[in-house]
């Protein structure tokens, strides 16, 4: 037995070069301290699993889900129904007009309110895209 080399507190086999979890970091595998599940952190900036729950949680009607989008500047979010998990629309980077925007699927029927969240939304995109 010996100490892992990169962290010098586990305990690894004679024939192990790193432990576990200095291998994962090295192949970019991230384990969230919150709900200990596995992401890349080439992917996601944070745990997509937390940052989900964040997201369904924040408005009433509808919740946001992040599609991986690796190597990109932008991010793609699907917009969903809460109750049915139709989804409703997607929010993408519109280079044209140098925004994210809303693109709608298929004909669908948006309340005031459901479109002031899609709003908020998309500010908080371009806020975090301005940092």
């Amino acid at each position: 037995m010996k100490l892992c080399p990169y962290c010098d507190n586990v305990e690894i086999e004679d024939n192990e070069e790193m432990c576990n979890a200095c291998q994962d970091e090295q192949e970019g595998i991230m384990t969230c301290p919150d709900c200990l599940s596995e992401y890349r952190k080439d992917e996601f900036s944070e745990c997509p699993q937390c940052r989900y729950e964040k997201m369904k949680e924040r408005y009433e009607y509808i919740y946001f889900e992040e599609e991986p989008n690796p190597g990109k500047k932008t991010k793609q979010f699907w917009c969903r129904n809460k109750k049915s998990d139709i989804t409703l629309g997607v929010i993408r980077w519109h280079s044209p007009w140098r925004q994210y925007c809303f693109l709608p699927t298929g004909p669908t029927i948006f309340s005031r309110g459901c479109l002031k969240d899609i709003v908020d939304f998309i500010n908080q995109l371009m806020e975090e895209r301005k940092k």
